[in-house]
């Protein structure tokens, strides 16, 4: 029962932080829009959508921990560790190291998405989006994260001893690059993903 209580609120806690990402750069897509007219309907069909994908996801990736621990722990986990220090600078070093690498990653899995016959079934619906904004990059096939977790994130975070913690950034930077605004949100660099 403790269990199902640290799940429900590590996901409930998660979700809050990605609804007010999301909700800011909603209001950031209204008030500065680069395509004038975006339909609130398709922004409500994507929250929804993602909502229950988002859901999925947690249950997905939870009942496949036991095959993802091996992934990032020793001994195959151990096999690319960076270790880099401690302190303010070590962090800082950690968390530009960590999305380098979560980025090489990212690079490779998406285009392994677009390229390989297999892959592009799951990963057309999100290119099918008819009017581009944040919440198109909700706009998954309900496998898509449990296989990003083998394909790009367990590499990542088996890379880092500590950085784990601190790196909870990278959705904030996927949902600016998808996002419909003439601002940016600091995640120009990421670029998009689209």
């Amino acid at each position: 029962m403790d269990g199902v209580l640290d799940f429900l609120r590590s996901t409930g806690s998660a979700l809050a932080m990605v609804a007010l990402v999301y909700a800011g750069t909603i209001a950031a897509e209204r008030l500065w829009p680069a395509e004038r007219g975006q339909p609130w309907r398709r922004t409500g069909f994507n929250l929804v959508i993602g909502l229950l994908l988002f859901l999925i996801s947690a249950v997905l990736v939870r009942l496949l921990q036991p095959l993802i621990l091996p992934l990032i722990t020793a001994p195959l986990g151990g096999l690319l560790r960076i270790q880099l220090p401690d302190g303010v600078w070590g962090s800082f070093l950690q968390v530009m190291a960590y999305f380098l690498v979560y980025d090489f990653f990212y690079y490779w899995w998406h285009r392994a998405q677009h390229e390989l016959l297999w892959l592009w079934p799951q990963h057309e619906l999100h290119h099918s989006d008819t009017a581009l904004n944040v919440t198109t990059s909700l706009r998954h096939h309900w496998l898509e994260d449990p296989l990003r977790v083998f394909a790009m994130a367990a590499p990542s975070v088996s890379s880092f001893t500590s950085s784990r913690r601190r790196c909870r950034g990278w959705r904030r930077c996927s949902a600016c690059g998808h996002s419909s605004s003439t601002r940016t949100c600091g995640c120009r660099w990421a670029g998009s993903r689209r």
